[in-house]
């Protein structure tokens, strides 16, 4: 098994190609976590 990929890509792979767009997706997900109200699970109470 020949695997020749580096490591940074394997672990952020870009969605699009870019890594501003990483934090926007994590930001969005956090939003939508919030205005879902899973933050009661999301948060050990």
């Amino acid at each position: 098994m020949k695997v020749t990929r580096p490591t940074m890509r394997t672990t952020t792979p870009p969605p699009t190609g870019g890594g501003t767009i990483d934090i926007a997706g994590i930001l969005a997900t956090v939003l939508k976590f919030l205005s879902s109200g899973s933050t009661a699970s999301y948060t050990p109470h």
